[in-house]
């Protein structure tokens, strides 16, 4: 098959024309509008890890996670729960109790379980804006094992040793925040 040089010219200069003409007229958009997005990321033995990013400066009033569950790991080495847990506001309250259903002696390690659809975030505006947590359970060494005779205790979560940053980028801010979660029995 002979192949005629005008024509290969001809298509090929009109192939061009066209896809330029194309891309001149397809509409583009000049800015790219991100929405405000906080996430908790769960630090397995250590606590949580905050990231919010958003094209504001807006800061967050709360962040309310819901510890759907809390369970102990027996000496033995079985998951057993311990409690209910309930709603905390991590941003605004360090520390928190919930009261421990089940008498168990001698564990030393907790296990807390979240619930996405109940945790929220609130921004100093009023809104509030989607919140991702894991559905991955947190495991955290308590200070202590608890070796206490009373059956009537209390699990204690408290955080702090803290680091924050935030990075400013061209119409884009980023927060970062880690916070250790530290876990002891009190009675």
């Amino acid at each position: 098959m002979a192949y005629n040089r005008n024509k290969l010219i001809v298509y090929g200069a009109a192939g061009i024309v066209i896809a330029l003409a194309v891309l001149a007229f397809l509409p583009t958009r000049t800015e790219t509008n991100v929405a405000t997005g906080v996430s908790l990321e769960l630090i397995q033995g250590y606590g949580f890890q905050t990231v919010k990013i958003s094209e504001d400066a807006v800061a967050i009033e709360s962040l309310v996670i819901d510890i759907d569950g809390i369970e102990a790991q027996m000496p033995s080495g079985e998951w057993l729960r311990i409690s209910d847990g309930g709603s905390w506001d991590i941003w605004s309250e360090l520390e928190t109790t919930y009261a421990i259903e089940t008498y168990v002696l001698g564990y030393s390690r907790i296990r807390l379980f979240f619930d996405p659809d109940g945790s929220s975030v609130t921004l100093a505006d009023g809104s509030m804006v989607q919140f991702g947590v894991s559905s991955i359970p947190l495991e955290i060494n308590l200070k202590e094992p608890y070796v206490g005779e009373s059956t009537d205790v209390d699990l204690r979560l408290s955080l702090g040793q803290g680091t924050g940053s935030n990075y400013v980028l061209p119409d884009l801010m980023i927060e970062l925040g880690t916070s250790k979660l530290s876990a002891e029995i009190v009675e």
